[in-house]
């Protein structure tokens, strides 16, 4: 759900802190050379939505007219302020005027990570808002490329709302105290926020992803949540954990799950660990939440009022089907400071019907195969999940295009790196020491650069894997379609 303005005192949050000052000191916030104006008439029409957001569409055809004119405004904003955008627009001899509806979004390129890490950062962002300062996220992505993405406090807020909405709608009440287990980041809460938790009103309390899972078990054993929130991979361990020691569900009432894969056997183990209702969430940094499961049908809702969501057939910008399985492409609606048009998420996900049969006037997808990472296990036998050391790698590493991991049986880290540039013999020694600072010096890595790593079964890519300890089981890969 929303994250909390609080971070762990610990070596790998000291790090990522440091990454995060020197990357608000980049050329990306000196002043803009680009004209534009900064965007009031499309902050307005958000605006005009805001409370909107806390209750779903009134019926299908308010979507579509939302999404027509959301379009028509962040396409003609992104092309006048946004060098990436309107190089590719002019490119395929494309104006504003030519993409109208969405029934014309697909006049629009196609964009991807790898082609916007080929261009200077500031040509990713629109004009107005170079001259203040963004927040900055860091994504690795199910395909393993690390990125950097900037948005506003107003976008970031806006974005959580729909969390919000989300939560709602699986009975979250406004004095619910909310437990989260998250990675390291820096996002801190509005003002209005805070002033709201003083009154006891959606307040909320975190523990991280860093924690060794039986520190972790033990600390959810203690505080016993109502409402729990988390990646999948690190509550189906801490569910494993309990339920091998027999102990009794601790009577959440609410799980919310995201950012990993989610099988029947780990939604089975962590209802039988924690107890209560658990749906699962689709999400990305890049454009915030796509998509959350429908309590009624297991089918996923799609964001509508964000995101404008394709599923495209066999790599080509066809459209799938109901039923048919595809590439997931993302236009955000919301984000104007860093666009986002026909994103390639690289997501592998069903087309479902729409609206979707419950009622509801979202479209949907039936399925998404998400990521999967697993805990490495370190010589004193600590269990870590290694998201935020990867997460250090565009300010630490930023010659790595792309990389994967493996804990091989003997406990060495093998990272395979494709490279966008050849690295020095001091730039993979330095990539090396990053490990052995945040997960101390006794660890074996090696560095192997390589050209291309390939995807996994199913075309999905298990970026963090462990022959040690892993959270999936063999019968998940089956169970997940792969």
């Amino acid at each position: 759900m929303l994250p909390s303005d609080q971070e762990e005192d610990s070596t790998s949050g000291r790090a990522f802190r440091l990454a995060a000052e020197k990357a608000r000191r980049t050329t990306l916030f000196q002043p803009s050379r680009m004209p534009g104006a900064y965007p009031i008439g499309l902050r307005l029409a958000q605006t005009r939505r805001f409370f909107r957001y806390f209750r779903r569409p009134e019926s299908r055809a308010a979507v579509i007219r939302f999404q027509d004119s959301m379009l028509r405004r962040v396409v003609r904003h992104a092309y006048e302020t946004t060098p990436f955008i309107r190089n590719l627009m002019e490119e395929t001899r494309l104006a504003p005027r030519d993409v109208t509806s969405t029934a014309g979004l697909r006049r629009l390129p196609l964009t991807s990570k790898a082609m916007m890490k080929k261009v200077p950062a500031e040509h990713l962002i629109s004009a107005p808002f170079r001259k203040i300062r963004l927040r900055f996220f860091q994504t690795t992505g199910s395909t393993g490329t690390p990125f950097l993405v900037r948005r506003t406090g107003f976008e970031d807020f806006l974005l959580h709302i729909f969390n919000l909405r989300c939560m709602t709608e699986y009975g979250l009440k406004a004095r619910d105290r909310v437990l989260r287990v998250r990675s390291v980041g820096n996002w801190k809460k509005p003002l209005l926020w805070r002033i709201a938790e003083t009154a006891g009103f959606f307040r909320q309390d975190r523990l991280p992803t860093t924690l060794p899972p039986r520190d972790l078990t033990e600390a959810l054993r203690r505080r016993r949540p109502e409402i729990l929130t988390g990646y999948s991979g690190v509550l189906s361990r801490a569910a494993e954990i309990l339920n091998n020691e027999g102990s009794d569900p601790l009577g959440c009432r609410l799980v919310v799950l995201g950012a990993e894969l989610v099988t029947p056997r780990i939604r089975n183990l962590i209802q039988r660990a924690f107890g209560g209702n658990v749906y699962d969430t689709y999400a990305s940094q890049e454009v915030g939440l796509m998509a959350w499961e429908c309590p009624r049908t297991g089918l996923y809702h799609v964001c509508d009022d964000n995101v404008i969501l394709e599923v495209l057939k066999d790599g080509r910008d066809v459209p799938c089907r109901e039923g048919e399985e595809g590439e997931i492409v993302v236009t955000c609606l919301q984000t104007l400071a860093m666009p986002f048009l026909r994103f390639r998420l690289e997501d592998v996900a069903v087309r479902g019907p729409t609206p979707c049969p419950c009622g509801a006037p979202y479209s949907t997808i039936a399925s998404v195969k998400g990521r999967m990472q697993d805990y490495f296990v370190l010589p004193d036998g600590r269990e870590i999940y290694a998201w935020y050391i990867v997460s250090l790698f565009s300010e630490q590493a930023p010659w790595i295009r792309q990389y994967d991991l493996e804990q091989e049986d003997s406990g060495r880290i093998l990272m395979r790196a494709v490279p966008l540039r050849l690295p020095s013999p001091e730039d993979i020694e330095a990539c090396r020491e990053l490990f052995k600072i945040v997960l101390g010096p006794d660890l074996d890595v090696r560095v192997e650069i390589v050209t291309h790593i390939p995807p996994g079964p199913g075309g999905k890519f298990y970026y963090h894997r462990s022959r040690r300890l892993s959270v999936y089981h063999p019968e998940d890969w089956g169970q997940s379609g792969f």
